[in-house]
């Protein structure tokens, strides 16, 4: 009884050669002909089915004590089969609550994080009509490398760009900081830019303060507040320039 048993389970573990071959040359990437690679799947679910099949044949071998293995086996076949699916949903259960868990808890840090870069005011210089400059003035509440840009647009939404400017060099700058600065603006084509969008980015370096990289966009109509990746904020409406021109860079 037990060495037939031992002989179906010794079959099957030669069964692995001919469903490894099958899997090598079946589901193996074949350029233009079948682009998907799925090598490895064929012999990664046969051995699964194996791993769980030889403790439950051989568990209802020794409580029903049967001379009939043959007909055991076939009929522990589909029990098999049916406990590797539960244990795979089980387990896909177990990561998608996991997973989902820590998305909570990243969104849930990076919503501390959202007012770590805040533009308090801009203007255009000299003005809206035709600027050579944009003024920002861009408060911290964390340390860091800090990076900005600013983008113009026109008011199609399928336009290009109408000019760029960019903060050069970047700073490195502090919690509690507020800097000021002027982009010089280098324009790619004519015609009005209504659509004006702000974009920081503070680096954590090695003087970084925020517990990860900081992404922000000012812009007119933000869809969400927070991309996973990026934050948004709605842009505030431009301010007077003022009286004195700054110099291009000035810090507070």
């Amino acid at each position: 009884m037990w060495q037939d048993h031992l002989m179906v389970l010794a079959v099957l573990a030669v069964l692995a050669v001919p469903v490894y071959l099958l899997d090598h040359f079946l589901l193996r990437s074949q350029g233009d002909i079948f682009l998907i690679d799925l090598s490895g799947m064929l012999i990664s679910v046969y051995g699964l089915w194996v791993a769980v099949h030889i403790p439950v044949s051989s568990l209802a071998l020794y409580f029903f004590n049967t001379d009939r293995v043959y007909a055991l086996h076939a009929s522990m076949t589909p029990v098999s089969v049916g406990l590797l699916l539960l244990g795979y949903v089980v387990v896909s259960q177990v990561d998608s609550a996991r997973s989902k868990a820590k998305y909570e808890a990243r969104m849930a840090m990076r919503e501390t994080l959202f007012d770590t870069i805040t533009l308090e005011k801009w203007w255009y210089v000299p003005d809206a009509a035709k600027p050579e400059a944009i003024g920002a003035v861009v408060a911290f509440e964390h340390s860091g490398r800090f990076a900005a840009r600013v983008h113009g647009r026109t008011s199609d939404p399928y336009g290009g760009g109408v000019y760029h400017g960019e903060m050069r060099p970047q700073k490195q700058v502090t919690a509690g900081e507020r800097v000021e600065y002027v982009f010089p603006l280098k324009y790619y084509s004519d015609g009005p830019a209504p659509d004006v969008a702000f974009s920081f980015m503070l680096f954590r370096d090695s003087t970084g303060s925020a517990p990860v990289n900081v992404f922000k966009k000012y812009v007119a109509a933000p869809e969400r507040a927070d991309d996973g990746e990026r934050f948004y904020e709605t842009l505030p409406p431009p301010v007077a320039p003022p009286s004195v021109p700054p110099n291009s860079e000035k810090h507070r």
